[in-house]
């Protein structure tokens, strides 16, 4: 009787975690974004560009990376846990340096880093990302060599603002409307600077699915250069609602969503 019981048990145990839904994240695409202005393309992407929602979203998994330069980023990279990953210009060339198997496919936002500064003051200090030495040129090339920039991280660069450590800092447009100051741009002599570019795992190239990527990817970035459209979208991803003065700051700033489609 027990022999019966038992194998009574297994057959129901077996029949109930068969009928479990299966684990679809093995066959999705791994993304790693930022919570910047960098993100609002992929979040564009995946709640926009799905191809009417469902086939193609659920291709998709985003892992938010707060800093492409922080060590959990390189890990996640090194370690093949994601299969795409926007990162600013010198975390994307470190990590080429160290791992070849990851290549640069595209520059996609230039001019997104802002300088902030106190209203009236020329800074003598100004924070930046650890790890950005482009940040570095940037304040070189807009205040010259007296003014010193300080690595911090770029969590900190905001209050380090506020509690008036620095008398400004390099942020992301996003994170610089929420700070009182002059903005200032970041392209230099009317030549853009390019703050973002997509890195792709070389393995995943052959892949159908990064040809699907790609195609939303493009449609997306042109779409998203579109003001109106922009604007609905940025609400969506982190409540932000740009006035008409935001925008007029958005423009004078120039910040371009960029893609350059790579033949597959």
């Amino acid at each position: 009787m027990k022999k019966i019981v038992w194998a009574i048990l297994l057959i129901g145990l077996v029949v109930f975690f068969t009928a479990l839904p299966r684990e679809k994240s093995l066959n999705k695409i791994r993304i790693g974004a930022p919570d910047d202005v960098s993100g609002l393309i992929v979040h564009y992407l995946l709640n926009s560009k799905g191809l009417q929602g469902e086939t193609v979203i659920q291709n998709f998994t985003v892992l938010g990376v707060k800093d492409c330069c922080g060590s959990n980023t390189q890990w996640a990279l090194s370690s093949e846990e994601l299969d795409i990953a926007i990162m600013c210009p010198d975390a994307a060339t470190m990590l080429l340096e160290k791992d070849s198997r990851y290549v640069v496919v595209s520059p996609i936002l230039a001019n997104s880093d802002v300088i902030v500064v106190k209203n009236g003051v020329f800074p003598q200090l100004v924070g930046i990302a650890q790890n950005r030495d482009y940040q570095a040129q940037l304040v070189h090339d807009t205040f010259g060599p007296k003014c010193v920039p300080v690595n911090m991280h770029a969590a900190s660069l905001p209050y380090a603002f506020e509690k008036s450590a620095v008398e400004g800092v390099v942020v992301d447009i996003l994170k610089s409307f929420a700070l009182q100051g002059s903005k200032l741009p970041s392209f230099y002599r009317e030549t853009d600077r390019v703050t973002a570019v997509l890195v792709v795992r070389k393995a995943f190239m052959d892949d159908v699915r990064y040809k699907d990527f790609l195609r939303l990817y493009d449609q997306g970035v042109n779409e998203l250069s579109q003001p109106d459209v922009m604007r609905a979208e940025l609400k969506k991803f982190k409540s932000i609602e740009l006035s008409e003065e935001d925008m007029q700051i958005w423009k004078q700033l120039k910040i371009k969503f960029l893609f350059v489609r790579p033949e597959t």
